[in-house]
C-alpha cells in the first residue's frame, strides 16, 4: 500500500510542478492555501494533535474559537510551502530579488571569512525550505540535511527539488563524516533542530514544557569551531518573504550545551510568538515530555473527590515505577458548577453527541456551566482528565476531546458507552450488570488515598496533638444522614456508650471524628459523651474545625475502627488501612429497598473485610475486635487500577 501511494504522490507532485511553471506566484500560494484547507479538514489525527499543541501553549490567552482558526492556517501556511516548494525549479534571482528580504546577511559572511564552517540553523517555521534557495543564489554553497522520508520516489523528487539550485541534500544517520569533512572545509551546512529528538535528545524548556531536543548542531560546532547561525524565515504577504539572520552563537569546545540549546529554544518561541501559525504545531514535539498535567473535575463531593485523587496518584506512582518522578505529574482540581439542574440534565445528554467536531469550540459548557467553572476548563490545558460520578462524565468527555488527552472516570458514566473513557473505574456496588470493555476495572471497594506512607504521616501528625494513656486504640467516624439512611439519638448512643464501656474494660484510647453530614443534634450527642471522658483522647467536630491529618491520623493510631456505614468512600479508607473494621447502619427509609450501600457492605463482610453490628451490640463487638489479630490483607486495593494505568499514557 505505501508502495502505490508513494507511486500515486510521486506523479501527482511531479504534475504540479510543471503545472506551477506557467501559474503566478499568487495563484501558486493561493492552490497550497486551498490544499491546506481540505487537509486541515479531514486529517483528523494530525488537526486533533496540532490543536492540543497549541492549547497547550495558548489556552491561557485565547479562547478556543481563536485556537481553532490559527489551526487552520498552520495548514493553510503548510500548503504554501509545499506549493512554494514545488515551484523551486522556476525560481530564479529575479524571483528572489523581487519577493525574500534577507535581513543581516552580512553575520553569514562574517562567520565565512573565519574559515571554520557554517552552521545554519533553522526550524519548521514558515518555508524553511526557501533558506536552501536564497543561500544558492547569494553564492553560498550549502550542505542540507534532511530527515529520511519512508516514500523513496516521492522523496527523490523533493530532493531534486531542493537540490535545483545547488545545494546538497544527504541524510540524517550516515552522514557525520560528511558534515564534519564540510565543516572543516569551511562550508555551509543548513540544519533543522525543532523537532523531537527521541530518547537521545536532550529535554530543554519549549512553550513551558520540557521538549527533547537535538543537541547535534552544537556538538559539531563545539568539535570543528564551527559558527551556528539561526536563521528563520516568515511569510509577509503572498510570496513576500523576510528572512532573519540571528546574532550567532559561538560554541567551544568543551562547552555545556544546555544554554546554547536553551538560547536556540528562546529564539523560535520569539519568532513564534510573533507568526504563530507559521510553525509546524502537527509535530508531536512533546511527545517524550516527562511532566504531564492532570486535571481532576470535582463535583463538590468530598468522597468523590479523594477517589479522583487516588486514580491521580495511582497515576503518578506508575509512572514512577518508570523512572519519572510524582512531582512531574501536576494535579489542577476544578470546581464545575452548574447553572441549573435543568441545564446539567441537557448537557449530559447533549455529551453524548460529543465528538471530535467539537474541538475548538466548548459553546455546550459556556451555555450550561457558571462563568468561573467555564472559564477555568477553558483556560487549562490537560493532559489526563479524572472526575467521579456520572453527574460529570459528560464534562469530562468533552474537556478530554478539546484537549486532546486521556480521561479516567470512576463509576458508572451515566449516559455515555465506557468506550468513551480511555479507563473506567466501576466500584462492584455500582454495576448492577458486567460492564463489558477491557478499559473497565472491577473494584471491591471505592478508590481511596489510603498509602502506608500517608497512613503513617498522618499517625505522625496526630501523635504531635494527642498524648495517649494505653498501648490500644479505638477509633470512630461518625457521618451522616443520605436519601437511604437515617441516624437516630438512640442509634448514636448506643454505639458511643459500647465504645467507651468496652475501652474501659481493656484499657484503650478513643479517637473520634464527625463528618461535615453529621447533623448538629448528633454532634451535640458525640460532643456530650466523648468531651469529659478521660479515655477520648481526640475529639473532632468537622463542621467546627477539620485538620487535614484527622481521618488518616485516626485509622494509622487506632487498633479497632468503628465506622457509619452510609459513606462508601469512608469504608473504603478504612478497609484500606488494614485495620479491624465495625461498620454500623442506620434505620433504612425504606427496609424493602436494597441499595448500593447494602451490596457494598455484604461483599465486603463476605470477604471479612469488615464485621456488621447493630449499634446495640457495640460493646461486644469492640471488646472483640481488640482482642483480635489486624487485618493480614488489605481485600480490595486498586491493584488492577494500578495495572491499568498505561491507558492513561506515560
Amino acid at each position: 500500500m505505501l508502495v502505490f501511494l508513494d507511486n500515486v504522490l510521486a506523479i501527482l507532485v511531479l504534475g504540479v510542478t510543471q503545472l506551477y511553471r506557467v501559474i503566478p506566484a499568487g495563484l501558486m500560494l493561493a492552490a497550497g492555501r486551498f490544499a491546506g484547507g481540505i487537509a486541515f479538514r479531514f486529517n483528523t489525527e494530525r488537526k486533533r494533535g496540532a490543536y492540543a499543541n497549541l492549547r497547550a501553549a495558548w489556552c491561557r490567552t485565547k479562547t478556543p474559537s481563536e485556537l481553532y482558526r490559527m489551526n487552520g492556517m498552520v495548514f493553510k501556511n503548510l500548503g504554501e510551502v509545499l506549493s512554494e516548494t514545488m515551484c523551486f525549479e522556476k525560481i530564479n534571482k529575479a524571483y528572489v530579488d523581487r519577493y525574500i528580504t534577507v535581513e543581516r546577511i552580512d553575520r553569514v559572511d562574517e562567520a565565512i571569512k573565519k574559515g571554520k564552517g557554517v552552521i545554519l540553523l533553522t526550524a519548521h517555521f514558515g518555508n524553511w525550505e526557501l533558506s536552501s534557495i536564497v543561500a544558492a543564489f547569494k553564492g553560498f554553497n550549502l550542505l542540507v540535511l534532511a530527515r529520511e522520508q519512508k516514500m523513496k520516489k516521492l522523496n527523490s523528487l523533493l530532493d531534486r527539488l531542493r537540490e535545483s539550485k545547488g545545494a546538497k541534500v544527504v541524510r540524517k544517520g550516515i552522514t557525520t563524516r560528511l558534515i564534519m569533512k564540510a565543516l572543516h572545509e569551511g562550508n555551509i551546512v543548513g540544519m533543522l533542530a525543532d523537532q523531537n529528538a527521541g530518547s537521545n535528545g536532550i529535554l530543554v524548556p519549549f512553550f513551558g514544557r520540557l521538549a527533547s531536543t537535538a543537541d547535534g548542531p552544537f556538538r559539531f560546532a563545539a568539535k570543528t569551531g564551527a559558527t551556528v547561525i539561526p536563521v528563520f524565515t516568515a511569510r509577509t504577504g503572498g510570496p513576500y518573504t523576510r528572512i532573519v539572520v540571528e546574532e550567532p552563537i559561538t560554541v567551544k569546545d568543551g562547552d555545556d550545551m544546555m544554554p546554547h540549546m536553551v538560547r536556540y529554544n528562546r529564539l523560535l518561541e520569539k519568532h513564534i510568538l510573533l507568526k504563530p501559525d507559521h510553525w509546524l504545531w502537527l509535530h508531536r514535539r512533546w511527545k517524550l515530555c516527562p511532566e504531564k498535567k492532570i486535571v481532576i473535575l470535582s463535583d463538590n463531593k468530598a468522597g468523590h473527590l479523594n477517589q479522583s485523587l487516588s486514580l491521580a496518584e495511582s497515576f503518578r506512582q506508575y509512572r514512577h515505577a518508570k523512572g519519572i518522578p510524582p512531582d512531574r505529574a501536576s494535579v489542577e482540581v476544578i470546581d464545575v458548577r452548574f447553572k441549573s439542574k435543568w441545564r446539567k440534565m441537557i448537557l449530559n445528554l447533549w455529551s453524548v453527541t460529543a465528538s471530535v467536531r467539537c474541538q475548538g469550540c466548548l459553546k455546550c459548557l459556556q451555555w450550561g456551566l457558571e462563568p468561573s467553572s467555564y472559564e477555568k476548563i477553558e483556560r487549562t490545558y490537560a493532559d489526563v482528565v479524572i472526575s467521579t460520578g456520572f453527574s460529570l462524565a459528560g464534562i469530562n468527555k468533552i474537556a478530554a476531546l478539546e484537549n486532546n488527552a486521556k480521561n479516567a472516570v470512576c463509576m458508572r458514566p451515566g449516559f455515555l458507552s465506557t468506550r468513551r473513557f480511555n479507563l473506567v473505574v466501576l466500584p462492584r456496588h455500582d454495576s448492577r450488570a458486567p460492564m463489558a470493555g477491557r478499559n473497565v476495572v472491577i473494584t471491591d471497594t471505592a478508590p481511596n488515598l489510603v498509602r502506608k506512607e500517608s497512613l503513617e504521616g498522618a499517625g505522625r501528625e496526630l501523635l504531635k496533638n494527642v498524648k495517649k494513656d494505653h498501648e490500644k486504640t479505638v477509633g470512630l467516624l461518625l457521618g451522616g444522614d443520605n436519601a437511604e439512611v437515617r441516624y437516630t439519638n438512640d442509634e448514636v448512643g448506643n454505639v458511643l456508650a459500647g465504645i467507651i464501656a468496652a475501652s474501659k474494660e481493656r484499657g484503650a484510647d478513643i479517637l473520634a471524628t464527625t463528618s461535615r453530614r453529621t447533623q448538629p443534634a448528633l454532634e451535640g450527642l458525640v460532643r456530650e459523651k466523648l468531651q469529659g471522658e478521660p479515655l477520648c483522647k481526640l475529639l473532632i467536630i468537622a463542621n467546627e474545625k477539620n485538620p487535614a491529618y484527622a481521618v488518616n491520623g485516626i485509622l494509622a493510631a487506632s487498633d479497632v475502627v468503628v465506622i457509619s456505614g452510609e459513606s462508601i468512600s469512608m469504608v473504603s479508607e478504612a478497609v484500606a488501612s488494614g485495620k479491624n473494621v465495625i461498620v454500623f447502619q442506620g434505620t433504612k427509609n425504606n427496609e424493602a429497598k436494597t441499595t448500593k450501600f447494602d451490596r457494598f457492605l455484604w461483599r465486603l463482610e463476605e470477604n471479612k473485610c469488615i464485621r456488621r453490628v447493630p449499634a446495640s451490640d457495640m460493646e461486644k463487638a469492640v471488646r472483640e475486635g481488640l482482642e483480635a489479630p489486624p487485618q493480614a490483607a488489605q481485600p480490595g486495593r486498586e491493584d488492577f487500577v494500578y495495572l491499568n494505568m498505561w491507558r492513561l499514557g506515560g
